[in-house]
């Protein structure tokens, strides 16, 4: 394999494990706000309703239906919510791509250094070799990510990468 072959081939494993540990982090902050907010609303809703009953009883009838929805979306719609054990899984992956990202640097400065090609696609392969089912159970996992997620992942990684290998700027 050519020097520069190799060279883009690091590069694009730096980009892709950090993409997916920002894409791990971002969803399940988002999932985890979400599992902590629903209780919140329905416990205002039930207490705004329970107030309510003197002053009329169209408002208890009003937020005791809307509880009754949010419960029942949140059974019949898993989406809004993820169960704990999943987000836990999720953050084992979201370290494994972190170490991943750190491994694929180790190349990449090895590389830079002594442009040993051998070397470098042996490690390059040896730390490649369980990544497909890492990334088959994140694609299980994560239920959906959206465009403007989408976008801040992409945003932030390419930050990281500029900030890390192209320090100076010059003005452009």
């Amino acid at each position: 394999m050519s020097g520069n072959t190799l060279r883009q081939q690091i590069w694009v494993e730096i980009k892709t494990a950090k993409t997916y540990a920002v894409c791990l982090q971002i969803y399940t902050d988002r999932q985890r706000k979400w599992n902590r907010s629903f209780p919140i609303i329905v416990g205002v809703l039930s207490f705004v309703g329970s107030i309510t009953f003197p002053v009329s009883k169209y408002g208890t009838l009003i937020t005791s239906i809307a509880v009754c929805l949010f419960s029942v979306l949140k059974i019949v719609l898993p989406i809004l919510g993820q169960p704990e054990e999943e987000l836990n899984q999720l953050d084992e992956l979201y370290s494994y791509f972190g170490k991943k990202t750190q491994d694929f640097e180790r190349v990449w400065n090895n590389y830079e250094d002594s442009q040993n090609n051998t070397d470098c696609q042996k490690a390059l392969s040896e730390i490649k070799t369980d990544m497909p089912e890492h990334q088959s159970k994140m694609n299980k996992l994560v239920r959906h990510i959206w465009h403007w997620e989408n976008s801040k992942v992409k945003k932030e990684v390419n930050s990281y990468l500029k900030s890390k290998y192209y320090p100076i700027d010059y003005g452009h």
